[in-house]
């Protein structure tokens, strides 16, 4: 079996002798073809790491391997990784043909090499009728496009992108995306994707790595991550809007156990739970996770519990209604469509105040520690809201 493209092995940074621990003993790998997503808020320690990965930045701790050999000793020139900024990064007073050429030119590579490879290039990212364009005359996608260009002319074993679409306009944003896309599906290309940007990292990676605080909390194929968190911080960051969380305790009750919180109840037959569930200690606090799109307003009348609403958020054809249920805030989506309809959820009854009911679909509710805030080992539990 061969080595992962990139190993990450408890990999620390420390500042001020220890006082400020900017990563904390983080792990995780990157297959060949791979892009693993770095997410997290600002300060959590993404640019750290990939500054340590790329040798901008020697670590305290840990290990970096690149195709199973450490480069930790190895100067940031010789590790045969490209990065690319936020910045764009390209020389305004070169053209673009000098900007792709630049890399190549640096290694001293044969000119019939370069022009061979600028012209592939070129060709790859739709930059050939502008060649001979200064790069100060570009926009700023164009930018970007010229810098992940001179990025990719030397071939680079691993790819590093930090914010790459930070500085585009909002509009431009989606157009970049699908050609990074294609351009590691068409390159088999191993990347690192680095953002604060949950939907650049959710459309753009096969895994996300979810960091906090200098730590990774959790690693996940892309396509299950929203849907199973492992940790509560994880539900609270993803989707939009989050999942909503309930804090509350597990009481035995007729044909299984039931989570019980401010006169809220969610029965749950015992063989469906988790072992830890089933040999919980006395006065064992747990956190209940569900998404807003599984949480359905009816009428008050029909609902076995109701909450308050507080606000509607109209989001295009969709909209998000922020609720009070007994001091909880809860987020409940409701589709265009059925928006649309007369009935419980017509908008003349979405007004802020009123009262609705509410009706939880159980298939894809997730139980956490409370203590810990990690999934328990059964993530999904099958139930009956009551």
């Amino acid at each position: 079996m061969s080595a992962p493209k990139l190993e990450v092995i408890g990999l620390t940074k420390e500042y001020k002798d220890g006082a400020v621990i900017a990563v904390d003993n983080i792990g995780f790998a990157v297959e060949s073809g791979e892009t693993l997503a770095l997410l997290g808020p600002s300060g959590c320690g993404k640019s750290t790491t990939l500054n340590m990965i790329v040798g901008l930045e020697q670590p305290s701790s840990g290990d970096i391997r690149i195709d199973g050999r450490s480069v930790i000793d190895v100067p940031a020139g010789r590790r045969d990784i490209g990065l690319v900024f936020q910045d764009y990064a390209v020389f305004t007073s070169m053209s673009v043909r000098e900007n792709l050429a630049f890399g190549l030119k640096i290694r001293k590579t044969d000119k019939a090499v370069i022009a061979r490879e600028v012209g592939k290039i070129a060709e790859f990212l739709d930059l050939w009728d502008c060649l001979d364009v200064k790069a100060a005359h570009l926009s700023g996608s164009e930018q970007q496009r010229v810098a992940i260009g001179r990025t990719l002319a030397t071939k680079p074993s691993l790819l590093l992108l930090d914010e790459p679409l930070s500085n585009l306009e909002a509009s431009i944003r989606p157009v970049v995306r699908r050609e990074l896309r294609r351009l590691q599906q068409e390159l088999h290309l191993s990347i690192i994707y680095v953002t604060h940007d949950q939907t650049e990292a959710l459309s753009l990676a096969d895994r996300v790595a979810i960091m906090s605080y200098g730590k990774i909390i959790q690693v996940e194929e892309t396509l299950r991550i929203v849907e199973r968190p492992g940790h509560v911080q994880v539900a609270q960051f993803l989707g939009e809007p989050p999942m909503n969380i309930l804090r509350g305790r597990l009481a035995d009750a007729e044909g299984g156990v039931a989570f019980v919180c401010a006169g809220f109840t969610v029965l749950f037959p015992d063989c469906s739970l988790p072992e830890q569930v089933r040999e919980r200690g006395p006065n064992k606090q747990y956190a209940l996770g569900f998404r807003a799109e599984d949480l359905r307003l009816i009428s008050p009348e029909q609902g076995q519990w109701q909450g308050e609403i507080l606000e509607v958020e109209i989001r295009g054809a969709d909209a998000v209604v922020n609720l009070n249920f007994r001091g909880n805030p809860l987020k409940s989506v409701l589709p265009g469509e059925f928006r649309a309809k007369s009935g419980p959820a017509d908008p003349e009854l979405l007004r802020n105040g009123c009262l609705a009911g509410l009706a939880l679909e159980p298939e894809n509710i997730v139980i956490f520690d409370a203590d810990s805030n990690l999934r328990l080992e059964s993530a999904l539990v099958r139930g009956s809201a009551v």
